[in-house]
């Protein structure tokens, strides 16, 4: 039986925190861009609007457009 630090336990422990930013740079922009989606935002000021932005792209008939030609 060998003692020490086994070197893929390291690996696996950099690999692992590598994986934690990487969950941190995808998953904060996602969630911080579904909140400004709820917002009337603007630099200077932002008010909450709730689902009236969603409202008024569904009722938007060039949105329906745009989906059918992507």
């Amino acid at each position: 039986m060998t003692y020490g630090k086994n070197p893929s336990s390291k690996k696996r422990r950099i690999l692992s925190n590598e994986s934690k930013w990487g969950y941190l740079f995808t998953l904060y922009p996602l969630f911080d861009a579904l909140i400004i989606s709820f917002q009337n935002f603007k630099p200077l000021k932002t008010e909450w609007v709730g689902f009236d932005n969603y409202i008024t792209t569904f009722k938007n008939s060039l949105f329906y457009k745009s989906i059918i030609n992507t």
